[in-house]
């Protein structure tokens, strides 16, 4: 797998006949990578065929993913926030969201509704970069059809998964705390690991965010230190699978200044990935991708 890392346009390696010492199935794995491989220049060849123009790979995709009530559709405005400070955007988004937004029972911030499927936005759109941000609905319902927005080929992709320490009251904390977030990053973990296409190129990245910090009692622990081990044990659970990051963000995600530093580590991290060795891809899939989520483009 490091070798395929390496040189993505393999699509042949002989493993030998004698499979008896690969316990941990990893010639498994090889195989289906360079089964990916083959279809993936056989697709490739036929656009150059078409004369398409190609260009060096720069497209990441940001998946929210986590429980209802978890934050995501709150992390994802804030983010969108952060990076785009024109005001003009801003109002823009305020005007066409605003019947999907209604008053918080505090008053002080604008509570979305819940999403129903998907939302996607582009987080960053230039020349170096093109950054989408899926925001995952959290009910089961969702499960099965958010599965198909997973890319086939390789392709830079981050999982933030989001944990409410709070119940849907958003009142009372969750009883057994660290066993109910246990038990939803598994889930998660095990969406991921069971949908996301075995390339050799990339192991998709996992980020952990814990929300609602603005709800805690000063008194109470820094969950993310708290929650560090339980994030390390399935580090190594999943590490044949995916890439698991360390301590979690604990931030309120209303707050510019907390969510700020977080979307500065993850654009950081999207350019170490694209700065592997990655497919090159038809320039008309960008421009398509920008016109379909640019909020200015006419056909919007």
């Amino acid at each position: 797998m490091d070798l395929l890392q390496v040189n993505i346009y393999l699509e042949e390696i002989d493993l030998g006949s004698d499979q008896s010492g690969d316990s941990e199935g990893r010639n498994v794995l090889v195989q289906e990578a360079l089964r990916r491989n083959k279809e993936q220049l056989a697709y490739f060849a036929t656009l150059r065929d078409a004369k398409l123009p190609f260009e060096t790979a720069r497209a990441a995709r940001v998946f929210l993913c986590g429980n209802h009530h978890a934050g995501k559709s709150t992390l994802r405005v804030t983010m969108m926030k952060t990076r785009h400070k024109d005001s003009r955007i801003i109002k823009y988004w305020r005007r066409k969201l605003g019947p999907l937004w209604r008053k918080s029972g505090s008053g002080q911030h604008l509570q979305l509704k819940r999403t129903k499927g998907v939302d996607v936005e582009l987080l960053r759109d230039d020349d170096q970069m093109q950054i989408s941000i899926w925001d995952l609905a959290g009910q089961e319902i969702f499960r099965a059809l958010q599965s198909l927005f997973l890319p086939a080929v390789a392709q830079a992709c981050v999982f933030v998964f989001i944990f409410s320490p709070f119940e849907d009251d958003q009142r009372r904390l969750k009883e057994n705390l660290e066993d109910a977030f246990r038990h939803e990053l598994r889930s998660w973990l095990h969406f991921v690991a069971s949908h996301y296409p075995i390339t050799g190129t990339f192991l998709p990245e996992v980020l952990v965010v814990i929300s609602h910090k603005d709800k805690m009692k000063q008194d109470e622990k820094d969950l993310g230190c708290e929650f560090s081990p339980i994030v390390d044990y399935f580090r190594a659970e999943y590490e044949r699978d995916l890439s698991l990051h360390g301590t979690p963000f604990h931030m309120d995600g209303w707050n510019e200044k907390e969510v700020g530093p977080f979307v500065d580590d993850l654009l950081v991290l999207v350019t170490e990935m694209l700065s592997k060795k990655t497919p090159e891809a038809p320039s008309v899939c960008y421009r398509l991708i920008s016109e379909i989520l640019n909020p200015h483009h006419p056909s919007s």
